[in-house]
């Protein structure tokens, strides 16, 4: 990209209507105007010649000075061609009859314009100086917008990367407290089946189970840390005394909880229990509540 362009922008002036052959100028072009066409005026050189000094100081006109004459033409029929070329610095000004007249006089203006003449020359220093600034600034904005857009979608990506690896890192967390808790558990259990002095869970239900009369109905059958639990029903009373004496002989240990006879049944309910050896049982203690 250049920073600043300098070029050379012919105008016709015909009929007092200035025509820019050649396009338009971009904007905050270093331009020299070469104008030319049939409004355009010239005059011999003579030294003795008043109107050779008053177009020399007239504001009015523009002029260009050549070894046998002088040609000019009024400013505001060329300065009516620049309305549509705002935004560009006009430099100079080469006046000729014909196009190759003026544009090679242009020639030689544009070749003095540089760096050295630009900063000596406030005016076409500030024009140059806001040419760069907004031709600079849309890049340096675009680069900066990139750059925030990156920053902002790669610190988002980091920010979700970190929040799963947080969540992540919980879950962990969590997963091994349970794992801990429920080892406790676990060896807490086989402790307690470690302490019991009861055959193995397995054989002492089967064992159970095989001397049940047929007068006994059983409705519960557990174990656990203190030894094992049996409930059931009968129609008889003597069907549980000759159970728990079955059951007695295969568990030494063995507690009758209760035996009754609820109210509006016919059937009795006992709730046998056998405990370890660490426990104190009563066996064949019978509650004959309800016997008849």
């Amino acid at each position: 990209m250049r920073l600043i362009s300098k070029r050379i922008l012919p105008v016709e002036l015909n009929g007092g209507t200035a025509v820019v052959q050649d396009g338009l100028a971009e904007k905050g072009d270093i331009v020299i105007l070469s104008v030319f066409g049939s409004d355009v005026s010239s005059r011999s050189c003579d030294d003795s010649d008043p109107v050779l000094t008053r177009i020399q100081r007239s504001d009015d006109l523009y002029w260009t000075m050549y070894p046998d004459k002088i040609c000019y033409v009024r400013k505001a029929v060329v300065e009516s061609s620049l309305n549509k070329q705002k935004g560009t610095y006009v430099a100079g000004v080469a006046v000729g009859e014909v196009c190759n007249e003026a544009e090679e006089h242009a020639k030689n203006i544009l070749s003095t314009i540089d760096w050295k003449r630009i900063a000596g020359d406030s005016e076409m220093l500030e024009a140059v100086a806001g040419c760069i600034f907004h031709r600079v600034l849309l890049p340096v904005l675009g680069f900066w917008l990139v750059a925030l857009l990156f920053n902002f979608f790669l610190f988002s990506d980091l920010d979700r990367r970190v929040s799963a690896m947080r969540l992540s890192w919980q879950e962990s967390k969590r997963e091994a407290k349970a794992e801990k808790e429920a080892t406790g558990k676990q060896r807490q259990m086989l402790a307690d089946y470690k302490t019991m002095s009861l055959p193995k869970s397995s054989v002492a239900i089967d064992a159970l189970a095989s001397v049940v009369p047929d007068g006994i109905q059983l409705t519960l059958l557990s174990v656990n840390s203190s030894g094992f639990r049996i409930k059931g029903t009968a129609k008889k009373v003597s069907d549980i005394t000759e159970y728990s004496s079955a059951v007695n002989r295969e568990f030494p240990l063995l507690e009758i909880v209760s035996i009754d006879k609820p109210t509006g049944t016919s059937l009795y309910q006992f709730d046998f229990r056998m405990i370890h050896s660490g426990h104190q049982a009563h066996p064949l203690q019978t509650d004959a509540r309800g016997r008849g």
